[in-house]
């Protein structure tokens, strides 16, 4: 009998710890799974980094030369005007793609602070019912109490937009759409939108925040939504998940850091301002200045000399910093600004800006980029709260942000 229990008792044991390996095992390579997509994502958002900031450089020029080419056509009604406003048009949807690449990159700065995101949520679904259609019906379960979280209101808006609409998408002949929020543990509250559509099969579901990744049909999307979605929630300090079965639907779960006060010293300004839509302005706004322009891309460079002309400056251009230095030593008269790119071969312009205002210490500055906000921090730009403006920019938004720059000296 001792014999016999003791045998029951092994093989117990055994089959306890064969259980033990096998979910221990199972949560090692649900784990290494999750390694290999984070740094699949992580090499896809750099590439998208670097990839905006040629756009940037690209649209600065696309988007500059069709203002100035609307303000030559102003008064013309023929077939050059409308031309240049479809330029111009094309220009800001692919600016606004751009934007969307930073997103996903993570690379585009964040006004976080403290959110209710109950409200924010009851909010965008007053204007689901335009987007989504009818045949839809949207619930919501939204917890009471729910602590405020760390975020941007409109940024949330977007997230809960998008996965509406894909959503939607997934629903073709209708179905049920819910968001839910609770709180899910310590410090964190949850946002789930959920919907009773196709679902995804295990591939799908492994690639769905992948940019241009889509099973659309093609021309039916960008394969960006749900990539930019991600980015926001990382760049909020939150994490994605989701669930999906085929045939049965998918639920899409945010988990969003509870906002406390140590969470302002987080909050860093935006630099770019959104694109003016015309020249309002009379020329020769900045008539009687003189301008040293430093920017190491020839198109972006005489974009900004034909711009700041056409406002009225005297304009000194240098491809680099070593022209610019030259420039400098053999102009006597007052040079009234500085206008820099921030990265350049052989030398930043933070390090020009320095170097010149050694020998001119009133000189203002104005730093311009197509490069990301993490690069130019690295380049100790924004520390002192300088000026600084995000291409893709228009010839009169760098001549506003010129006169503030000149109007603070």
């Amino acid at each position: 009998g001792l014999g016999f229990g003791w045998v029951v008792s092994l093989r117990t044991r055994v089959r306890q710890a064969t259980q033990e390996v096998q979910e221990q095992f199972e949560v090692r390579n649900t784990l290494e799974k999750q390694l290999r997509q984070a740094a699949k994502l992580e090499a896809v958002g750099q590439l998208a980094g670097g990839i905006a900031h040629d756009f940037n450089n690209l649209l600065t020029v696309i988007n500059g030369c069709a203002e100035l080419l609307i303000e030559e056509t102003v008064n013309d009604d023929g077939h050059v005007a409308d031309l240049a406003q479809d330029i111009r048009r094309a220009g800001e949807r692919a600016a606004a793609l751009t934007g969307q690449l930073l997103m996903f990159s993570r690379k585009r700065d964040v006004q976080v602070s403290a959110i209710d995101l109950n409200e924010v949520v009851r909010d965008t679904v007053r204007l689901l019912d335009r987007v989504i259609g009818e045949t839809i019906h949207v619930e919501t379960h939204l917890e009471t109490g729910l602590p405020e979280v760390r975020g941007e209101s409109g940024l949330l808006h977007q997230i809960i937009m998008n996965l509406a609409i894909n959503a939607r998408d997934a629903m073709p002949h209708g179905g049920s759409l819910t968001l839910a929020t609770t709180v899910r543990g310590p410090g964190i509250v949850r946002l789930t939108v959920s919907d009773t559509g196709q679902g995804m099969a295990d591939d799908v579901k492994g690639r769905v925040f992948e940019p241009f990744f889509t099973t659309k049909e093609v021309g039916k999307g960008t394969g960006l939504g749900l990539a930019t979605v991600y980015g926001i929630v990382q760049t909020m300090g939150g994490k994605i998940s989701v669930d999906s079965t085929v045939g049965e639907g998918t639920a899409f779960h945010i988990d969003l850091r509870i906002f406390s006060e140590c969470d302002t010293t987080d909050i860093t300004p935006t630099p770019s301002t959104p694109m003016p839509r015309t020249r309002s302005a009379p020329a020769a706004k900045l008539g009687g200045v003189t301008i040293l322009v430093v920017e190491d891309n020839e198109m972006v460079r005489n974009l900004l000399v034909m711009g700041l002309t056409a406002d009225g400056a005297t304009v000194l251009s240098a491809a680099q910093p070593d022209h610019a230095f030259r420039i400098l030593a053999s102009h006597s008269a007052c040079i009234d600004a500085l206008v820099t790119d921030v990265v350049m071969p052989g030398m930043s312009g933070r390090e020009l800006a320095d170097r010149v205002r050694q020998e001119r210490p009133h000189m203002p500055v104005l730093y311009i980029s197509g490069y990301t906000s993490d690069e130019v921090l690295r380049q100790g730009v924004l520390e002192d709260q300088v000026e600084f403006l995000q291409k893709p920019f228009t010839p009169d938004l760098l001549t506003s942000r010129l006169l503030r720059v000149l109007n603070r000296h």
